[in-house]
């Protein structure tokens, strides 16, 4: 129940944050900002990830690439599920949200 209430008051947050910028509460302009923010932060923490991956195998010889292997790893496993999951959630309100235009 906690984290239905967070979600919903983050999906509030997010729709009055969207609507003060672009001047209007549609489902198009929500679904614009999840498409052009959300998603660019699920691409950031790929690369992210990616480049703690590169780092950790250039280091493997000195045996620092380990922690940076799997952390490297963690962070593609953990972040991007956690935030595309998030993202689903969010495509679900606003199309379930009968405030919206």
């Amino acid at each position: 129940m906690k984290t239905d209430y967070c979600l919903m008051s983050e999906y509030r947050d997010m729709v009055e944050k969207v609507s003060a910028v672009y001047g209007e509460k549609s489902k198009a302009c929500i679904n614009n900002y999840i498409d052009s923010t959300l998603v660019g932060e699920v691409r950031k923490w790929k690369v992210i990830s990616a480049l703690f991956l590169f780092f950790g195998i250039l280091l493997l010889p000195i045996l620092l690439g380990l922690p940076l292997i799997l952390g490297g790893i963690t962070l593609y496993i953990l972040i991007p599920k956690k935030m595309e999951s998030l993202i689903e959630q969010y495509r679900v309100l606003v199309k379930n949200d009968n405030t919206l235009e």
